[in-house]
């Protein structure tokens, strides 16, 4: 992609309103922890926002159009990928903007768009679609190592279960504790679950879409939902709230149709128990 084509084609017609509509009045300066840290007006949520307004101007304005576009301003590019990946994609700005603009989720469409052009990603950010393809997950940690550190003894897991586990990538490398306290809760509920073997339970999505690296996406979510249904999978439960934030939202659209089970947060009530009776 040229720097000239259009800024726009990415986004959805919510989020070209947005940017149109932010009014630029700093509420959301205050809740921002990248300038609590920084005090940096350059990297700031209305400053992305007017500076990607310029991207748009220059690649869809009337000048542009009639015209067309010419060679946009390189420092503007530059300024514009440092602002937007130095960003936390919290959301904290846009649960305080006067107008709700949904912040968390127009970042990392704005990301894909510099990622496109060969501005982005930034850091060991690029070198996560290469670890993935290789061991399943972003750290580049051997994938049969998935859960053989904190597993626990004796717990059983079904070869086919109306409900799964999935640990995810932090969980099963970072957070031994979580995910250990996870399945030791499922066991306790009595009911069978089933789980991927460990070089199956691949990554769920959430840090390349959040970075703005979006091509493997399509085929992580096919290749984990397929794993799923054949497993007669009704209900999926993770306890990590970004993994539980790409599958609700975003599997659907990857996998290009309703998914063919529930998602649900651990802390969520499960389905009731099967009567064997009947």
């Amino acid at each position: 992609m040229k720097n000239s084509d259009s800024f726009t084609k990415g986004l959805s017609p919510s989020q070209r309103v947005e940017i149109d509509a932010c009014t630029q009045c700093g509420e959301c300066l205050d809740c921002c922890p990248v300038q609590q840290v920084t005090k940096n007006p350059d990297v700031s949520p209305p400053e992305k926002i007017r500076m990607f307004r310029e991207l748009i101007k220059a690649t869809d304005g009337l000048k542009a159009k009639l015209l067309g576009a010419g060679e946009i301003d390189r420092k503007l590019l530059e300024d514009f990928t440092k602002a937007i990946f130095e960003c936390t994609t919290c959301g904290a700005c846009g649960q305080n903007c006067t107008v709700g603009i949904h912040t968390q989720r127009l970042w990392p469409m704005l990301r894909k768009e510099m990622v496109l052009r060969g501005l982005g990603p930034v850091g060991p950010q690029k070198d996560m679609p290469a670890a993935i393809q290789q061991t399943g997950n972003p750290y580049n940690k051997p994938s049969l190592e998935r859960y053989s550190p904190w597993f626990p003894d004796g717990i059983r897991v079904a070869e086919k279960a109306p409900i799964a586990y999935y640990a995810g990538c932090t969980g099963a490398y970072e957070a031994w504790p979580m995910v250990k306290g996870d399945v030791l809760v499922l066991q306790a509920i009595g009911d069978p679950f089933t789980m991927l073997p460990p070089e199956d339970e691949v990554c769920c999505g959430f840090p390349l879409f959040i970075t703005g690296q979006h091509d493997m996406l399509e085929d992580l979510v096919k290749r984990l939902v397929e794993a799923y249904r054949a497993r007669d999978v009704r209900t999926l439960v993770c306890s990590c709230p970004c993994c539980v934030n790409i599958m609700a939202r975003d599997w659907p659209v990857y996998y290009g149709k309703e998914l063919p089970f529930r998602i649900r947060h651990i802390t969520r009530s499960l389905p009731m128990p099967l009567d064997p009776a009947g």
